[in-house]
């Protein structure tokens, strides 16, 4: 999994928040991590989506496609804790979905998100 962010990618509001974290060097670190912020991760068998995060009574959940190989999860995990913390407030839909036609800001926002908390995992890789 290669990343490479555009000008646009960098904001330093996403840089400030994911600064608040520690880096996630695998899969259960970042379920840990949407946990600890509220949200249950669940794994499912999706088609064409990576994942999404809905609301539902009051509680957060993060759908996970689990044909996903390890790292792609923990990305996907990771960019809907960046919508949890980034755009909840925001949104009116109760439903965000992570697919390719959703490229706008808020998207590229939670990318970056996860790219800033995986970044020292991905080097690890390439090594």
């Amino acid at each position: 999994m290669e990343w490479s962010f555009p000008w646009d990618y960098r904001n330093k509001k996403v840089e400030e928040r994911a600064s608040r974290f520690p880096p996630v060097f695998s899969e259960e670190k970042a379920v840990s991590l949407a946990e600890s912020l509220g949200a249950e991760v669940l794994f499912e068998r999706l088609q064409k989506l990576r994942g999404g995060v809905f609301f539902r009574k009051g509680r957060s959940y993060i759908v996970v496609n689990q044909n996903l190989p390890q790292r792609e999860r923990a990305k996907t995990i990771l960019h809907e804790v960046g919508h949890l913390l980034l755009h909840h407030a925001h949104y009116l839909r109760p439903v965000f979905l992570d697919h390719e036609i959703f490229v706008g800001g808020l998207e590229k926002e939670a990318d970056y998100f996860a790219y800033l908390l995986m970044r020292e995992w991905m080097k690890e890789w390439e090594e």
